[in-house]
């Protein structure tokens, strides 16, 4: 009998130390894509040949008619459109206090998830569609970036329609002048 209260006693030292590696293992892969994340965000705010052509770069950002015409034939639009539950409750859980905060969080939920399922036909367009296409009157880089960054700034509207209380009032915006 003390034989098997030593072997599970064994037994589960090692469950628990296994179950903690796990854990830690967990939270270093969830640090180092939040990282990715941010990372890309970056890359896509500093690449501003995409913003010309797809957005007037003031803030806040605006699509412009290519940028638009992107949403719309990449499937973007319909992708926001047709998961927008599962969008509003990812964007919700980082509970952004600003515009701002909305906007980036924005294009990490879209980016940070574009290997879902969900972002199939998108996926298809990217892979079928030539690099460069012609979008109201404009050429236009077809990438995962600019996809991505497009469906971002359409999302934020989208929650900032639906949550106004984010947004300052007049005041707030002028106050540190």
């Amino acid at each position: 009998m003390l034989a098997i209260v030593i072997v599970a006693c064994i037994f589960g030292g090692l469950v628990y130390r296994y179950h903690n590696s796990i854990q830690n293992l967990k939270n270093r892969v969830n640090e180092h894509s939040g990282m990715l994340q941010n990372l890309s965000v970056w890359v896509m705010k500093k690449d501003k040949a995409m913003i010309d052509v797809l957005a007037v770069g003031f803030s806040p950002i605006r699509l412009k008619p290519p940028g638009m015409a992107l949403l719309e034939v990449s499937g973007g639009k319909r992708c926001i459109d047709d998961n927008l539950d599962f969008f509003m409750k990812n964007l919700k859980k980082r509970a952004p206090m600003t515009p701002f905060d909305v906007q980036e969080s924005s294009r990490a939920v879209v980016f940070g998830n574009f290997n879902l399922p969900i972002f199939n036909k998108v996926k298809h367009f990217l892979y079928f569609e030539p690099e460069d296409v012609e979008l109201a009157g404009e050429k236009v880089e077809a990438s995962m970036f600019t996809v991505t960054y497009v469906m971002g700034v359409y999302l934020r509207d989208i929650y900032l329609e639906k949550y106004p209380e984010i947004m300052p009032k007049t005041e707030e915006i002028h106050a540190n002048e």
